[in-house]
């Protein structure tokens, strides 16, 4: 981040944190926008001091240098905890057998959203699901391992590369 804008990790609450801690992203400075045309839109986008909400999930490191991690709108809810889809991702793609992860939460009526992880192989042997949830136990919590791990040889992407995780969730949501 370069003066003269400035950037704070906050947690849920509105707390800064600090270095390597990760929260959501506020920033301020001359180049943030001054709101949204629609005033409603800018509720709990700015506080009292002209700090501006970016709704991305980041940390920044001691030396300032700023990480992005995921958009807030990736943000899965499920029996009331938050799961950041990255640091899933991030632990599967670790995995040798595993060539490109995409976590989401898909609909369910007990727990509002269940994890589910969308992999795309590396190996010819792809590892069985409780092979990755033993795998997952050793580093996460119990909440936070995917119900569901959907196995698909490619991912739907944007033109620009991106996974495409709302045509993931329309296509393998559970049907009402």
């Amino acid at each position: 981040v370069f003066p003269p804008h400035t950037a704070q990790i906050r947690d849920e609450k509105g707390n800064e944190l600090p270095p390597n801690e990760s929260g959501i992203l506020w920033l301020r400075g001359p180049q943030v926008f001054d709101g949204y045309y629609d005033e409603e839109n800018n509720q709990d986008k700015f506080d009292r001091d002209g700090w501006f909400c970016t709704d991305d999930y980041a940390h920044l490191n001691r030396e300032r240098q700023l990480f992005i991690h995921a958009r807030r709108s990736d943000l899965i809810l499920t029996g009331g905890e938050n799961v950041y889809p990255h640091e899933i991702e991030v632990l599967l793609e670790e995995m040798e057998e595993i060539r490109e992860a995409a976590v989401t939460g898909l609909p369910d009526e007990e727990w509002g959203q269940r994890v589910a992880a969308f992999l795309v192989p590396a190996t010819d042997s792809p590892p069985t699901d409780e092979e990755l949830k033993q795998r997952l136990e050793k580093r996460l919590s119990s909440y936070k391992i995917p119900k569901k791990f959907i196995w698909l040889e490619e991912f739907p992407r944007t033109e620009s590369g991106k996974i495409q995780k709302k045509k993931l969730v329309e296509i393998h949501a559970p049907k009402p």
